[in-house]
């Protein structure tokens, strides 16, 4: 099997297993940067992650377009894993999930704060970054700026 093969299987395995753990909902996933060309990725088309096979991934240039789609349909998402891949050289796969657990801190202005000792790569200051304030109210992608901002865990994206 083929060293590409192996870790499509291996992104199978981390959907099932993020969903079946209830880490990713039904619109949460997980991505790769591409083994052999840095400059792209590689997500599943828009398809909740428990039910993921090899066939429904796409390969993605870093600013989201889909190289080999065909007729599947890509997550919007997949813009926020690109620019995070292109911030971040080093960064070989990102999960994206909408916490129930999370999301609260977000949208209510409440403190998200370390509580245990694992938790202090955080950081006491986690902050939240909305992309309206810095963009206003737009369709446009606007993770870059965030995405070039983000070097650990210490902002919780917006989203609306």
């Amino acid at each position: 099997m083929a060293k590409l093969d192996v870790l499509l299987e291996e992104l199978v395995t981390a959907n099932r297993i993020l969903a079946r753990e209830g880490v990713v909902d039904s619109f949460g996933h997980v991505t790769m940067r591409h083994p052999d060309h840095p400059d792209r990725f590689i997500m599943s088309r828009a398809r909740a992650p428990d039910c993921i096979e090899a066939s429904d991934f796409i390969t993605f240039t870093l600013d989201g377009t889909p190289l080999d789609a065909g007729d599947r349909k890509p997550y919007l998402e997949r813009f926020i894993h690109g620019a995070l891949y292109e911030a971040r050289p080093d960064v070989m796969s990102v999960v994206h999930n909408h916490s129930p657990s999370v999301i609260p801190f977000g949208v209510t202005g409440c403190k998200l704060r370390p509580l245990l000792h694992m938790c202090a790569s955080m950081g006491h200051n986690i902050g939240t970054w909305d992309s309206q304030d810095k963009f206003g109210d737009t369709d446009l992608p606007t993770t870059t700026t965030f995405a070039s901002s983000y070097s650990r865990p210490d902002l919780i994206p917006r989203e609306t």
